[in-house]
């Protein structure tokens, strides 16, 4: 086995096949019940990072998270 980098937009729908098909053996169905969401972060009415993903029952997988450099630390 071997880990290789790849393009997001690559690997995506096979890692949401495969956390799909994780959900399919727990629960002995596939669900509707997926949510896209997001949060962000604000400094004076600036958008200055956020995260966002599925909310899945008891799980929330990332998509993506992201803070402005200037709040990093």
């Amino acid at each position: 086995m071997k880990i290789t980098k790849s393009d997001f937009s690559t690997i995506e729908p096979h890692i949401t096949n495969l956390l799909n098909a994780d959900m399919y053996d727990k629960l002995g169905r596939m669900s509707s019940d997926f949510i896209k969401i997001g949060f962000h972060l604000e400094e004076n009415d600036e958008i200055v990072g956020g995260i966002n993903g599925t909310l899945t029952y008891e799980s929330f997988h990332i998509n993506g998270l992201a803070i402005d450099k200037r709040f990093r630390g």
